[in-house]
């Protein structure tokens, strides 16, 4: 009987000493916490803004390469056509 109270005592201090344990936690956002929160927020959605950007921008960069790219590959076909020709000089032209 002695050992089920010591027991029972043992069990009812645990119980007591976990609620006051979990009535000292709160589950409220500090302000410093809120704050930290909204910069954070912020900073996401310009770090967004920033990479939608940066994403146009290489569409744009992208296309204006392709571009350059196409007109050295017709320069670099016009200078092969005229060496070939100077190479057959006088002879350029058959009859």
């Amino acid at each position: 009987m002695r050992d089920i109270r010591k027991g029972s005592r043992s069990i009812a201090a645990l119980a007591l000493g976990t609620a006051l344990i979990l009535s000292s936690c709160t589950c409220m956002i500090k302000e410093p916490e809120l704050n930290t929160i909204k910069q954070l927020r912020t900073e996401e959605k310009q770090l967004t803004a920033d990479i939608e950007a940066a994403t146009k921008n290489k569409a744009k960069v992208n296309t204006e390469l392709s571009a350059r790219e196409a007109e050295l590959r017709k320069c670099t076909e016009d200078r092969t056509f005229i060496q070939d020709k100077l190479n057959k000089w006088p002879n350029v032209w058959p009859e």
